[in-house]
C-alpha cells in the first residue's frame, strides 16, 4: 500500500463537523445544478431532434437556461473542492497527481463546454443561427460527460490506496510519475458513474416539471393558455419516461455498487448499521418515489415544488452516503476525524460571510429569472 505519514498532517483549521457539513452542503448544491447539464443536456438534444412544437419549446428553454445553470454548478462546486483540499488533501493530491494529465484536461473541456452552451443559447435569439444548436450542443455534451468520468475517477482513486503502488510502477520513470494513471480497472467506477447519471435523469425530469409550472409566466391570452397547458401535459409525459428510466438506472447501478461495498473490509461492517441502511435506502427510495410521483403530478405549482423538495432530499441522502463511504475508504491511510483542531477564525468568518452573501445573490438572480418577461421562443 502506498504510504501516507499521518503524523505529518497539520491541524484542521475548522472543527471536523464544520468541514463535513459544508463539504456535503456544497456537494448537494453542486449536484443539483450538475445533474441538469449531465442529463438535462442530452434530454434537450433528444427533444430538439423530435421536432414537435412542444419538444422544440423544451429544448429552447433548456438551452437558454443551461449557461446560467452551469455557472451556478461551477461556483457551488468550489465549496466541496475547497473542503476536500482542506481535510483530505493528501489522498486527493495523490490521486490527482497519478492522473494529472486527465485532471488538467478538465479545464479545457469545461471551457469548450461552457462556450458551446453559450453559442447554443445565442443561436436561439432572434437573428441567431439555429443550425449551430445541434453541433455545439453535442460537443458540449461529450465534454461534460468526459469531465464527469474524470471526476469519478479522481474521487474513486482517493479510496483505493491498494492500487497506488501499481499505478506508480506502471506510470513512472525513475522517481517521477508521468501523470497518466487512471482508475479504469476499479469495479465501482462505472457503477458510481451510472448511479450519478440515473440520479441526474430524475433531477432533470423534476426540473422540467418545475420549469413548466413555475418559470413559465402566466398570461390572460386564451390561445397562449392553451399552448401552455398543452406544453405542461407534454412535459409530464416526457419527464415521466426519463424519470422512470433514471430510477431504474440508479437502482441497478447503486445496488451493484452496494454489493461490492459489502465485500470490502472498510465498509462491510458499516453497511448493516443504522446510518448505512438509512442512507443507502434513502438514496434508492427517494428518487424512485419522485419518479412515481411525476406520473401522478398535477399542473399546480405546489406539486412541482413538492417534487423538487423530495428530489433534493434524495440528493442529500446520496451525498451523505458517499461522505460516509469516502471517510471509511480514506481511513485506510489517515484518520481525519481524530486530528487535532486549531480553529482559524480569521479565515472561517470571511468564508461564512461571503458564502451567505453569495447564496443571497443567487436567490436574487433566480427571482429575477422567474419574474422576467417571457422571451420569444423560436
Amino acid at each position: 500500500m502506498f504510504p501516507i505519514d499521518s503524523g505529518t498532517l497539520p491541524e484542521l483549521p475548522a472543527p471536523f463537523w464544520f468541514v463535513e457539513f459544508f463539504k456535503v452542503l456544497g456537494f448537494c448544491l453542486h449536484i443539483l445544478a450538475m445533474n441538469l447539464w449531465f442529463a438535462g443536456l442530452p434530454m434537450a438534444i433528444i427533444a430538439f431532434l423530435l421536432s414537435t412544437s412542444n419538444s422544440r419549446r423544451f429544448a429552447v428553454r433548456m438551452f437558454s437556461q443551461l449557461p446560467v445553470i452551469m455557472a451556478l454548478g461551477i461556483n457551488f462546486g468550489i465549496v466541496p473542492l475547497l473542503f476536500i483540499q482542506v481535510a483530505y488533501y493528501k489522498p486527493f493530491y495523490t490521486s490527482t497527481i497519478f492522473m494529472a494529465w486527465h485532471w488538467f484536461l478538465v479545464i479545457p473541456l469545461l471551457a469548450v463546454a461552457y462556450y458551446g452552451l453559450y453559442l447554443c443559447a445565442y443561436s436561439l435569439k432572434p437573428g441567431g443561427k439555429s443550425g449551430y444548436l445541434l453541433p455545439f450542443g453535442l460537443i458540449s455534451m461529450f465534454c461534460l460527460l468526459a469531465i464527469a468520468y474524470i471526476q469519478v475517477n479522481a474521487m474513486s482513486l482517493m479510496g483505493r490506496p491498494d492500487i497506488w503502488n501499481v499505478l506508480w510502477n506502471k506510470n513512472s520513470i525513475g522517481a517521477a510519475t508521468l501523470g497518466t494513471g487512471i482508475n479504469s480497472s476499479d469495479p465501482t467506477l462505472w457503477l458510481r458513474y451510472g448511479s450519478m447519471f440515473g440520479l441526474a435523469l430524475v433531477t432533470s425530469a423534476v426540473w422540467m416539471i418545475f420549469d413548466a409550472n413555475w418559470l413559465i409566466r402566466k398570461t390572460n391570452d386564451e390561445n397562449q393558455k392553451k399552448l401552455d397547458n398543452s406544453y405542461r401535459l407534454w412535459t409530464k409525459r416526457f419527464a415521466s419516461f426519463f424519470a422512470i428510466l433514471g430510477g431504474l438506472v440508479l437502482v441497478f447501478s447503486f445496488c451493484q455498487y452496494l454489493q461490492i461495498l459489502k465485500t470490502l473490509p472498510m465498509t462491510q461492517d458499516w453497511l448493516p448499521s443504522t446510518p448505512g441502511q438509512v442512507f443507502s435506502l434513502g438514496t434508492l427510495i427517494l428518487p424512485l418515489l419522485t419518479a412515481v410521483l411525476i406520473l401522478f403530478s398535477g399542473k399546480s405549482c405546489q406539486s412541482a415544488l413538492l417534487l423538487f423538495l423530495i428530489q433534493f432530499i434524495g440528493i442529500a441522502f446520496f451525498a451523505i452516503f458517499r461522505q460516509f463511504v469516502q471517510n471509511l475508504e480514506v481511513s485506510q491511510v489517515m484518520q481525519i476525524a481524530q486530528h487535532p483542531v486549531k480553529v482559524q477564525w480569521d479565515t472561517l468568518i470571511p468564508f461564512l460571510v461571503i458564502f451567505v452573501i453569495g447564496v443571497l445573490i443567487i436567490v436574487w438572480m433566480l427571482r429575477q429569472l422567474a419574474t422576467a418577461p417571457p422571451v420569444e421562443e423560436k
